[in-house]
């Protein structure tokens, strides 16, 4: 699994997807969960997030996908 950052950083693709429904969290650079939600298809919304750096992790089926998202 990977994904297509668009460039604004809102709206995202997953490409290489082969299950429906994921969990998407993001976590602060310190670890923290800031955000869980459970996502269908293969277009994720990530909410406004501050000024930063984020950690995002999606997992689905047997597949995990860590990335970091700069704000």
């Amino acid at each position: 699994m990977s994904w297509f950052k668009d460039g604004t950083g809102t709206t995202n693709t997953l490409i290489n997807a082969s299950e429906d429904i994921y969990e998407l969290k993001i976590y602060s650079i310190l670890g923290n969960l800031i955000f869980d939600k459970t996502i269908s298809g293969n277009t994720i919304s990530i909410p406004e997030l501050p000024q930063g750096v984020f950690m995002i992790t999606i997992e689905g089926g047997n597949q995990t996908f860590s990335d970091k998202i700069y704000r």
